[in-house]
């Protein structure tokens, strides 16, 4: 369907999102999920580093 240009709806992930989700992944890869309880503070940690780590590196690609 056609819209005006600045409606425009685009569909995929940010960069923030595609590097804040392979953070996470790298994060998840270093755990033992065997022996790690999974609860809720794990998650929220988890996802929160996830989205500091995406930060700083859109942070350090804007400074260079």
């Amino acid at each position: 369907y056609n819209l005006p240009y600045n409606h425009r709806q685009y569909s995929g992930l940010t960069k923030r999102e595609y590097f804040a989700g392979l953070a996470m992944q790298g994060l998840n890869s270093s755990c033992d999920w065997n022996i790690t309880i999974f609860n809720e503070r794990l998650i929220e940690a988890t996802s929160e580093n996830a989205i500091k780590l995406a930060d700083e590196l859109l942070k350090q690609l804007e400074n260079k």
